[in-house]
């Protein structure tokens, strides 16, 4: 996001005052997705905007999966990241109607398909309904907040994945880093 002459990596930290270092990032990345995918989905669904709420909370999945298995192609990443770390969709078939008819449908298509609903409703994250399956936003939000803190703990505890995650990151914005980082810095 840009404001006046900065480009913004996260709300209030640019990406000139980015700090690459192993141990800085994975909360500068928490700022990132927390300022501009999950307050925003908070945001909305307290007031009444289900969707607007899931199509942000989607964009997140598929960037938190992209962080975790950055090989992968998208489907198959989303799919994953979603049983391993949402458990709601820890289930193999919620999990692809998660992709299938949310993340698809709903950002591709502007539906939930196959079924699907989106409801803010529900006491529970994810209920089977007749034809597929219904999502809660207010839950989601939830797990993919806990998915968030959790694996940036992770890459913030284990130094190989610390340095992975830093050249993920300086590869990913190598635009936006172009004349801000040192060449001995950039992959």
């Amino acid at each position: 996001m840009k404001i006046g002459e900065y480009l913004y990596f996260a709300p209030g930290l640019s990406f000139v005052d980015l700090d690459l270092s192993a141990t800085a990032l994975p909360g500068q990345y928490i700022r990132r997705i927390e300022g501009f995918y999950l307050e925003p989905a908070e945001v909305l669904a307290q007031r009444g905007h289900g969707f607007g709420a899931g199509v942000l909370l989607l964009c997140a999945i598929d960037a938190l999966g992209k962080v975790e298995f950055p090989a992968s192609g998208v489907g198959e990443r989303f799919k994953q990241y979603s049983r391993e770390r949402l458990a709601s969709f820890s289930n193999a078939d919620y999990a692809r109607q998660l992709y299938e008819a949310f993340r698809c449908g709903v950002v591709h298509e502007a539906r939930a398909k196959d079924g699907a609903e989106i409801s803010l409703e529900s006491g529970n994250t994810v209920e089977p309904v007749p034809g597929g399956i219904q999502v809660n936003p207010a839950g989601l939000l939830l797990e993919v907040r806990g998915a968030l803190h959790t694996q940036m703990q992770e890459i913030e505890g284990d130094d190989g994945r610390a340095v992975a995650f830093k050249d993920y990151i300086t590869e990913q914005f190598s635009e936006e880093l172009a004349g801000i980082i040192p060449i001995s810095l950039a992959p």
